[in-house]
């Protein structure tokens, strides 16, 4: 039985959703990650940022967000929608 990964992934945001809900690129959400701007995990060679993080960034700097509570919990409850239906279907 898996799942472990999946827990912390569905309490996480990869790099590109947190650059999605910040109306910003990728690139520059690394920047932010590298400098010490934005807190964020490593897992392997990838980053992976928590939704607090998203909150706690926008209220210290400038960059304005949307509206990042609603965001990231629609971001989160997309990824939780699209990982029971990848683990509920047929393999392959």
């Amino acid at each position: 039985m898996s799942g472990g990964g999946q827990a912390a992934d569905l309490r996480t945001l990869t790099v590109q959703d947190a650059a999605d809900v910040l109306g910003v690129s990728s690139e520059t959400v690394r920047r932010w990650i590298r400098s010490g701007r934005l807190v964020a995990m490593r897992w392997g060679r990838r980053f992976r940022i928590r939704p607090d993080a998203i909150e706690q960034f926008q209220e210290s700097s400038r960059v304005e967000v949307r509206n990042p509570a609603v965001e990231v919990r629609a971001k989160l409850a997309h990824m939780r929608t699209r990982t029971r239906r990848s683990g509920s279907g047929k393999n392959g």
